[in-house]
């Protein structure tokens, strides 16, 4: 007589010898169909996760080429784990290659995975208000994030499959997409909706495959429906997470700092004893120095050291009459400890705004001869490719990729050409232009609400100080601003590190008292906002007009790595954007740059009105003081419009029902609130997956076919046996088994279990086809069973029993 088999269950069928066999699911052969399906499902994930962390952190990846090479993956490991072939060869194959690259190429991956790991740092900063240090590698390095990105995601799909592959743990999809959830919250994001339904759908299919793969019951025919049911579970749970992600995650986001404080805090921890120097041998820093900056909005007190490379080619029609710069990176919000850049989407016409400076000297080209055009070309060498380092008052061709009103991207190659006016400044003394063609004073009034915000909290000496001056002229105010800066502080390239929690911009200018050009720029920026004047940080390089020298009938100057520097620029009304240079040293006289301040052409109206009285004069003041208050009432309003536009729908949400209340009230019941929604959302989810789960019990139980209908009934109802307790293992026949289950089932009749497996051995193995009346019986008999042992359990048990096993 047959012994029972262990493994996975698969029902209860009767040898020919009248004893009950135990089939291993491990033994049964996995269909072509459903390695198919699962495939697709695994394709599904793996693209899921990766735009999930690119959304999260906001990576600067290549998306077009992470689809391809999801794709590939996941056929090779989807036929790896779920079809047929020796899966041991294969993946210690693909172990030993994994490894063999990741340490030929570890220095250019360490490299991708420091871009990485800043973008997951910045974050983290942005919402805690921290000051976490970063690696120093160029953040919009593509290539190498992209690099690195993938091979991460390649070592996660081969951990993945091999997971699935050998023991079928569902449960590890659902605690890479909870890790996903959390490190999400953890930055205060939410991942995007595409991505978090591509991974709750693959979940469910998967889940729903992989179940009925381990059932001998019609193969890929039953995988490929239970997939379809999986499918649309993955649909509707999918919605509910979206609904719960626009809804709840908006309220609980307020609680994520209190709660996530301390992981913050381990978290900053580690970062400082990776930085302290266990990296300093690797070859990944060696090639940083001051020019990383010019494509990067990083603040940082690391001591910097030139290397002397050359970084760019300049070549000129004509010799300079001043130092020539080069605008690469354009700050916009400042951040505490990096200035984040301008939005690619700032302006819809940014062809034409950045041609605002360009256009005002094209108009008065005619009548002044000092203005002459040229051609401008730059050679890349060493510097950040993906930059177009644009000479101001150049023309930008509508071909050009702009980064919003700001920046623009290089788009040929190494070598880039320009056209403007390169070689005179004079035009500053010109009157200002009140409407520069069609774009500009629309332009202007985006510039004036956008490049003068400031951080909402910080900064307190440094407002106090600006506050405390009745400064209203740009001369006044750029003076000032000089002075403060070169009378407090020192310029130099070694500084002290910067102590946590301190500003960037405030420690340099009243604690540390030293710095280079990041720091000079940083602060004077804050400094022109605070007096309402538009202002913006921009690194790139400049060259000197000295260092300009005749070769074959042009101009070609060489700029090192030296040359690399961060400016100030602002906006003059009808002129555009402007270098102002503010860093000691980099002055052209001892006087500096001037810049002579904005007048009106003068109206008939205002030479008539020169004759006011005292009484008049004063009317007036009063009038202009109310016209201002009505102006700065106004643009509040429009400022909290705006932000409540901006606000989330979750946001908006509580904030309506939560208006007249106080803020203590309004905690309590947005917090509470949250709380209930949430358990009420889980009840559901735990409900819907019940439903889901006893209605495909019940279809298996009606198959049309009866004796496929009693091998299901059989194996579920060994599965309530063996789940109670009633799996006396090795210690009895099968037969005494049977016998052992109906001495101790007070729910069942005499020889009841007996004539119930009786039906399963002719289901089995007899060409009789059995009745519909016996599939009728054998679903009574598993509904007892299951019923009278929910009442045997007690508590938590029970609750178990359920609503998480779904008897």
């Amino acid at each position: 007589m047959l012994r029972r088999k262990k493994g996975k269950t698969e029902g209860i069928t009767v040898s020919p010898y009248t004893s009950i066999e135990i089939m291993s699911g491990n033994e049964k052969k996995s269909g072509g169909t459903g390695t198919l399906l699962l495939t697709a499902y695994l394709f599904l994930f793996f693209t899921g996760v990766a735009y999930a962390f690119i959304s999260l952190a906001e990576l600067p990846v290549s998306k077009a080429g992470i689809l391809p090479f999801c794709l590939a993956s996941s056929v090779v490991f989807g036929i790896a784990a779920f079809g047929t072939y020796a899966k041991g060869i294969f993946y210690v194959f693909v172990f030993l290659v994994t490894g063999g690259i990741g340490f030929i190429g570890r220095d250019t991956l360490g490299y991708g995975f420091c871009v990485i790991a800043n973008r997951v740092i910045a974050e983290i900063n942005r919402y805690y208000s921290g000051n976490m240090e970063m690696f120093p590698v160029n953040d919009s390095d593509t290539g190498a994030c992209t690099l690195s990105f993938c091979f991460g995601m390649f070592v996660l799909m081969l951990v993945i499959s091999a997971v699935l592959g050998y023991w079928a743990r569902k449960w590890v999809l659902g605690v890479l997409i909870v890790y996903i959830l959390w490190a999400g919250l953890l930055m205060g994001r939410v991942p995007s909706a595409v991505s978090l339904g591509m991974l709750v759908i693959s979940y469910c299919g998967m889940s729903a495959v992989i179940s009925a793969r381990n059932m001998p019951l019609e193969g890929d025919k039953r995988s490929l429906g239970a997939g379809s049911a999986g499918l649309f579970m993955g649909i509707l749970a999918g919605i509910l997470i979206l609904i719960a992600g626009v809804v709840l995650t908006p309220a609980a986001s307020p609680g994520i700092l209190k709660n996530q404080k301390r992981i913050y805090q381990t978290v900053n921890r580690i970062e400082q004893q990776i930085m302290s120097g266990q990296f300093r041998d690797w070859n990944m820093f060696s090639n940083v120095s001051l020019p990383f900056y010019t494509s990067s909005g990083m603040l940082d007190n690391r001591e910097i050291t030139y290397k002397g490379e050359e970084e760019l080619y300049v070549i000129l029609e004509e010799r300079p009459e001043r130092d020539i710069y080069l605008r690469g990176f354009v700050g916009d919000e400042y951040m505490g400890n990096r200035w984040n850049p301008v939005s690619g989407s700032s302006n819809l016409r940014s062809h034409k705004i950045q041609n605002i400076s360009h256009d005002f000297l094209l108009s008065n080209a005619g009548t002044d001869q000092r203005l002459s055009r040229q051609s401008m070309g730059i050679q890349i060498v060493n510097a950040d490719s993906s930059v177009a380092y644009v000479p101001y008052y150049s023309y930008i061709p509508d071909s050009a990729v702009t980064e919003g009103d700001g920046a623009v991207r290089s788009s040929s190659g190494n070598t880039q050409e320009y056209e403007g006016y390169f070689s005179n400044f004079e035009c500053l003394e010109w009157p200002s232009v009140t409407d520069n063609g069609t774009a500009e004073p629309e332009y202007r009034a985006f510039v004036y609400e956008q490049y003068t915000l400031l951080p909402r909290e910080g900064l307190k000496q440094l407002r106090s100080q600006c506050q405390g001056q009745n400064l209203a002229e740009i001369n006044d105010i750029t003076q000032y601003i000089r002075n403060t800066l070169h009378q407090n502080t020192s310029y130099s390239l070694k500084i002290n590190k910067l102590p946590r929690g301190e500003d960037f911009a405030e420690y340099f200018l009243y604690g540390q008292k030293r710095g280079y050009c990041i720091h000079y720029a940083t602060t004077a920026v804050l400094m022109y906002r605070m007096f309402g004047i538009p202002a913006r940080y921009v690194t790139g390089f400049i060259v000197p007009q000295n260092e300009f020298q005749e070769q074959e009938g042009a101009y070609r100057a060489v700029a090192k790595d030296e040359k690399s520097h961060a400016w100030v620029e602002i906006y003059l009304d009808g002129r555009g954007w402007m270098p102002v240079e503010v860093t000691p040293g980099y002055l052209p006289g001892e006087e500096g740059q001037e810049i002579p301040e904005l007048q009106e052409n003068t109206s008939q109206e205002g030479l008539d009105n020169t004759g006011d009285t005292p009484e008049e004069e004063a009317e007036d003041s009063r009038g202009e003081k109310e016209s201002l208050s009505g102006e700065t009432e106004a643009k509040e309003k429009k400022s909290v419009s705006n932000s409540d536009r901006k606000a989330g729908i979750g946001d908006r949400f509580w904030d309506r029902i939560t208006g007249n209340m106080s803020s203590q009230a309004g905690r309590a019941v947005r917090y509470g609130g949250t709380a209930a929604a949430s358990v009420i959302f889980l009840l559901l989810l735990i409900m819907l997956r019940r439903w889901f789960l006893v209605s495909r019990r019940l279809r298996l139980f009606g198959n049309r076919n009866p004796n496929l209908a009693i091998i299901r009934i059989s194996h579920s109802i060994y599965q309530v046996l063996t789940e109670a307790g009633y799996d006396q293992g090795d210690k009895m026949w099968d037969l005494q088994w049977a016998s052992y289950v109906q001495d101790n089932l007070p729910c069942l009749e005499k020889e009841e279990f007996l004539a119930f497996m009786t039906a399963a051995q002719r289901a089995a193995f007899g060409k009789e086809r059995c009745s519909r009346q016996e599939v009728i019986d054998g679903r009574k008999l598993y509904r007892r069973i299951s019923r009278y042992l929910y009442k045997s359990f007690h508590g938590w048990k029970k609750l178990q029993w359920k609503y998480i096993k779904c008897r």
